[in-house]
């Protein structure tokens, strides 16, 4: 009598998951594993998973239940899953762009070489993916876990990375107690054991920490550290907005002298950021200066922002000043005329488009005056110019083509003129002018016989 077999509901759901799995359904088998128990032989799921992961439809979508269902299957089982699975897991959130679930993935599950050869490379390749996005992301401290394991990962060869990595997690650690200015010092004193680019990403992020810091002045050494070590201004460049939150920070806590020294230390390589840093300070300390109801001051204060060029300084300060009894006025006709020659250089770019045949541009350019700009008094000149581009950019093919025709037809008659040279440098022209238009296939045509008569003289 054959045997029958008896199918538990855990079997059920296993075969019920591999089907969807093998038709590439991967969100109606992540619904059946939900279901699965967890002393369930997972052996045929983990390998079925893997494939889909391996080489999926990268233009699935995986919700957040979908995600939590199949961490649930990798992360509460009572054997570790296979490290080629999390490997292809976390291949697909990076693929995904999902760096935050791909980081997470590897170190709640971290791979463990059970053998070498292909299993290995796959595993160094991905970690060191992962490792390498969380620095492009300048997250320096989730990249050290990962280096750690990838250096479990790499054996003995590795001993240069994981030296690298414990400098910089030294750093981080007298960062993180607020000793900013030790940490940069320790990390240029092991210079030699850091690639430039990460010890570029560390000091950001030392210097990141360190503007979240409560004391005005302590966070002074640390950039003049920075400064002083990265001698390349591309490197400062990529820096600037963390040195203009540095120098706000200051301002705001009104430590006018700390700012002045801040700008000092940076001239050298940012000469351009100093000098609106100093007049920034500058503004600053003079605004602090003035008396509550001074309007006066302040009027004389927006004038001078405006003329050092902090326009946007002087014209908020302005603003605030329009119904003020005594500077009002003034203050009216000021903004008036500072936005008045705003909307004239604003349509001056219009008009020089124009004047150089740019018709389409000029169009572009008045045509988003008259949006952006509606009240202003030179709109209707803007409205003008915009419907005046607008025909000749129409138009301008007509005109090129004709343009065209007419010197081919002079072509023409120096060629029957057996002027061939004058005629070769025309048609050579209308190629290199209009090479797909139906003037310049007759300018080729042209040109082989102009080339044959040279060639007989």
């Amino acid at each position: 009598m054959a045997s029958v077999e008896i199918q538990t509901p855990t079997t059920q759901s296993a075969e019920s998951a591999l089907a969807h799995l093998s038709r590439g359904q991967i969100q109606a088998a992540l619904q059946v594993l939900a279901e699965l128990g967890r002393t369930a032989d997972r052996s045929t799921l983990d390998s079925a998973l893997e494939k889909w992961f391996r080489a999926p439809q990268y233009s699935t979508v995986l919700s957040d239940k979908d995600w939590a269902t199949l961490e649930d299957y990798l992360l509460t089982r009572t054997e570790a899953p296979p490290p080629l699975l999390v490997a292809a897991c976390v291949a697909f959130c990076l693929q995904s762009n999902d760096l935050d679930r791909a980081y997470h993935l590897f170190i709640k599950r971290p791979p463990r070489l059970v053998s070498q050869g292909t299993e290995d490379n796959t595993l160094r390749t991905v970690s060191e993916t992962l490792l390498t996005r969380l620095l492009e992301n300048d997250r320096v401290t989730s990249a050290i876990t990962v280096a750690k394991i990838l250096g479990r990962l790499q054996g003995p060869e590795a001993e240069e990375q994981r030296v690298t990595f414990a400098v910089i997690e030294e750093a981080i650690r007298q960062a993180e107690q607020a000793d900013h200015a030790a940490a940069l010092r320790y990390l240029f004193a092991h210079k030699d054991a850091l690639p430039l680019s990460l010890a570029y990403r560390t000091t950001k992020q030392i210097l990141v920490s360190a503007l979240s810091s409560a004391a005005t002045s302590a966070p002074l050494e640390a950039f003049q550290n920075a400064v002083a070590y990265f001698a390349d201004p591309t490197f400062h460049l990529e820096l600037e907005p963390l040195y203009r939150s540095y120098a706000e920070f200051l301002l705001e806590r009104s430590a006018f002298d700390t700012a002045t020294s801040f700008a000092k230390i940076v001239e050298p390589l940012l000469p351009d950021l100093a000098a609106e840093l100093l007049l920034e300070t500058e503004y600053a300390h003079r605004k602090s200066e003035l008396a509550p109801g001074d309007s006066v001051g302040r009027y004389r204060l927006a004038c001078w922002a405006i003329e050092m060029g902090l326009t946007g300084r002087g014209e908020r300060e302005l603003e605030g000043l329009t119904r003020d009894p005594f500077v009002g006025e003034n203050a009216r006709l000021r903004l008036t005329s500072l936005r008045l020659e705003r909307d004239r250089q604003a349509l001056q770019r219009a008009q020089e488009a124009f004047e150089s045949g740019n018709f389409r541009l000029a169009y572009e350019l008045a045509n988003k005056f008259t949006v952006t700009r509606s009240d202003s008094e030179l709109t209707s000149s803007a409205c003008a110019l915009a419907e005046l581009a607008r025909f000749y950019a129409e138009q301008q093919p007509q005109r090129q083509t004709a343009e065209a025709m007419a010197r081919y037809q002079q072509a023409e008659r120096l060629f029957f003129r057996q002027q061939y040279s004058e005629a070769l440098d025309l048609v050579v022209s209308i190629q290199v002018e209009f090479p797909n238009s139906e003037v310049g296939r007759r300018a080729a045509r042209l040109r082989q016989e102009i080339e044959r008569k040279l060639k007989v003289k």
